[in-house]
């Protein structure tokens, strides 16, 4: 029997105990910043050590940078005992290049195209499209409907917010913030914030951690 603690859920919690358990999990609770009112699921708290020794994937609603740094020190802590989980009716190459027991989450209505390399610890939300040897080096979190071109380069621990737009050929540095609808046609560089069309501010990150 395959047994799963959930982590950091969030609002996503039934969207996930569907499919983990459509996919044979037996689930034993979950471990969150606050009990959710619309699961049965038993709450675990918040105390991170509870969870030592279980097998558990992590996952988060992901609202914001904060929260993706949050999941990648999780990751860092327990990332011997995670598993991937693919929902039905993603549709992925067969020439994809993914790691077992990485943390790679990929929500339904994905689209990924040939010869793409999805990093650890990367979280793919429904209605994103992602083109052919496109690089995402991990620790990601990639927001609904994000339109990602051809031979793009993600750098580590980015955040892409709902429906931005990143043109084929483009490389994006390591811990960038990209707001929500952003239209992204040129390079990034390392610690940036972009929003709009364009417009790049450099972004000051502190207790990364990761």
């Amino acid at each position: 029997m395959k047994k799963i603690i959930l982590v950091g859920a969030s609002g996503l919690l039934v969207d996930f105990c569907d499919e983990l358990e459509s996919q044979g999990w037996t689930i034993e609770g979950y471990i969150d910043k606050q009990k959710n009112k619309n699961s049965d699921l038993i709450y675990l708290g918040n105390d991170q050590d509870n969870i030592k020794g279980n097998k558990l994937i992590t996952m988060t609603g992901l609202k914001s940078y904060s929260e993706l740094l949050i999941k990648n020190k999780l990751f860092q802590l327990y990332k011997q005992d995670i598993e991937n989980l693919i929902f039905k009716g993603a549709k992925i190459s067969k020439s994809i290049e993914i790691i077992d027991k990485s943390n790679i989450i990929i929500f339904d209505l994905v689209s990924i195209k040939n010869s793409a390399i999805i990093g650890e610890n990367t979280f793919i939300n429904t209605m994103t499209s992602i083109g052919h040897h496109t690089h995402i080096k991990g620790n990601t979190s990639i927001s609904i409907g994000v339109l990602i071109g051809g031979n793009v380069t993600i750098g580590n621990a980015c955040f892409i917010g709902m429906g931005a737009k990143i043109f084929p050929g483009v490389s994006i540095g390591e811990n960038c913030c990209i707001s929500a609808n952003a239209i992204i046609t040129q390079n990034v560089p390392d610690n940036s914030y972009v929003s709009g069309k364009n417009k790049i501010k450099p972004m000051k990150i502190e207790g990364m951690g990761l």
